[in-house]
């Protein structure tokens, strides 16, 4: 399915959003993610987020050790 106002024809980038974000007119229900949906992508991008943040803190350069190696940071202000 093909996501575009029906004002302006314009895509719609965010179905999230209640308006058009180029014409400003309001987007008819079918068009716009359920309250439901928008509770599946908020919990789908939080377990994203915490799975990245898990992998980076073991990788190489995840922590900030990193930056106190590279640079010669010694913690303190000069």
């Amino acid at each position: 399915m093909k996501f575009v106002c029906p004002s302006c024809e314009r895509p719609i980038y965010n179905r999230r959003i209640e308006k058009c974000e180029f014409c400003g007119d309001a987007l008819p229900n079918e068009l716009l993610y359920s309250q439901n949906d928008v509770d599946n992508l908020d919990r789908q991008q939080a377990e994203s987020l915490k799975r990245q943040t898990n992998t980076s803190s073991y990788s190489s350069g995840g922590g900030a050790d990193f930056f106190s190696i590279d640079f010669g940071d010694s913690g303190g202000c000069d």
